[in-house]
């Protein structure tokens, strides 16, 4: 209980009188949040997961890659929240160590807490085939030509050189 005193307003009466107030405290509860590794290839999208511990549904975590908002996903009754399909579009090839973040901002009785993990962007598989060409004996080469067959190039991704006999 705390107890406060106070004054009424000076004049004819007046006097001091302590007033109780009640106060219902909530503790506040730690929480943990575990960031999952993510991979996938340039150009494409990753899985991004997080568990909130202890397990809590139905609240909100804010995911990040290589410091850029990545969206946002609720935690399921497990505490668990996923992006299924991050764009990791503009995040060049290679392993960053905290590439992925994941945070929860404090609300009701739970702490915030937040945490990384790496990412690694791998290269994009494309197949290029050489054009079939042929010439007559004693004509001039034709001109080499070649082709995507699976896969694609990204944004403005382009291939440089001409094939060679």
């Amino acid at each position: 209980m705390l107890r406060v005193w106070g004054a009424q307003p000076a004049g004819r009466g007046a006097r001091k009188d302590p007033v109780a107030i009640r106060l219902a405290l909530k503790p506040t509860v730690s929480t943990a949040l575990t960031v999952g590794p993510a991979t996938g290839p340039y150009g494409g999208t990753a899985s991004l997961t997080a568990t909130l511990s202890p397990a809590v549904s139905g609240r909100t975590i804010s995911f990040t890659l290589t410091g850029t908002a990545a969206g946002t996903a609720v935690t399921d009754e497990t505490g668990v929240a996923s992006i299924p399909a991050a764009s990791l579009s503009g995040i060049a090839c290679g392993t960053y160590s905290d590439g992925v973040g994941a945070s929860f901002e404090a609300a009701d009785s739970f702490s915030g807490s937040s945490g990384t993990a790496s990412l690694t962007v791998r290269p994009r598989d494309i197949t290029v085939t050489a054009d079939e060409k042929s010439k007559v004996y004693g004509d001039t080469d034709p001109a080499l030509t070649y082709r995507i067959t699976s896969g694609f190039l990204v944004g403005g991704d382009a291939f440089y050189g001409s094939p060679v006999r």
